[in-house]
């Protein structure tokens, strides 16, 4: 079968289980094919041959169970780069660009934030984003996922960024207080169990990349506190939850500046806590 007709056919199939069943099928038939997606729209007359019309079948029945994209092609885009990604990680939102866009800004602004601590680094999009973005930067990732921090090896290795991130199996931020640590990004898991249910697609990524869990931020918000040089902490959250996580934070940081963030949807998403009252 030709590669127009298989696109339409996996189009039609994925008509009521994605938002964008035509881009899908594309992703998933130029990775069986080691192509670009651009590449794929010039070979339409093309044939496939007996393995690749299999493998395509498979994987757009997968995707019509709810797997994501992401998982099926091996990897995501975020902040213009491709990340690799599979079960062990959770799949990189264009949320927490905007997290980075923060970050970038406050680090030209303080020229004193030279030491970075990504919580929660999963595949190590943020921390590698970063790296890229300002090689100036000495970056810890953490994570106590230690499959999850094997993507991100795989991700730092593939930018060529090891030498400048090191990444550390652990509970949070469970580092020595002798670590000096100028700023901390977090992207916890703040997903409440009500969407979890709501929402089958998430059910495919690891739960504890996800699911809010009790006295979770609480335990953060200790031992970010414990780390007294710490001057700035950029955290991601929920709508949903972004009241709760700042009365948690202000028992934490008294006195400090403590404020919010929108997402592209006006919605409040990030915390910022000004841990010395002098971030610009």
């Amino acid at each position: 079968m030709i590669i127009k007709k298989l696109l339409t056919w996996a189009t039609n199939r994925l008509a009521t289980s994605s938002d964008s069943p035509e881009l899908d099928a594309e992703l998933i038939l130029a990775k069986i094919l080691k192509i670009s997606r651009a590449q794929l729209l010039t070979r339409e007359s093309d044939n496939l041959n007996a393995w690749q019309r299999w493998r395509f079948y498979h994987l757009i029945k997968q995707r019509a169970r709810g797997c994501p994209v992401a998982y099926l092609i091996g990897y995501q885009e975020f902040y213009g780069h491709q990340f690799k990604v599979n079960k062990h990680v959770l799949i990189p939102r264009p949320e927490s660009e905007l997290l980075i866009e923060h970050a970038i800004r406050m680090i030209r602004a303080n020229h004193y934030l030279r030491t970075v601590a990504d919580v929660g680094t999963g595949s190590g999009s943020l921390a590698i984003t970063l790296a890229l973005e300002l090689p100036h930067l000495k970056i810890i990732g953490c994570d106590i996922s230690a499959a999850a921090l094997k993507v991100a090896y795989q991700n730092a290795h593939l930018y060529n960024v090891t030498d400048r991130i090191n990444l550390k199996h652990s509970d949070l931020l469970n580092l020595s207080k002798n670590e000096k640590i100028d700023l901390i990004i977090a992207n916890l898991p703040y997903v409440t169990q009500k969407e979890y249910e709501q929402n089958p697609s998430l059910k495919f990524e690891p739960k504890i990349a996800l699911l809010e869990q009790p006295d979770l931020f609480k335990k953060f918000c200790q031992q970010a506190a414990s780390h007294l040089e710490t001057r700035l902490i950029i955290i991601e959250t929920s709508p949903l939850l972004i009241n709760k996580w700042v009365n948690i934070a202000q028992t934490n940081w008294t006195n400090k500046l403590i404020s919010t963030a929108v997402d592209l949807s006006q919605r409040p998403r990030f915390i910022i806590i000004d841990n010395q009252n002098q971030i610009t």
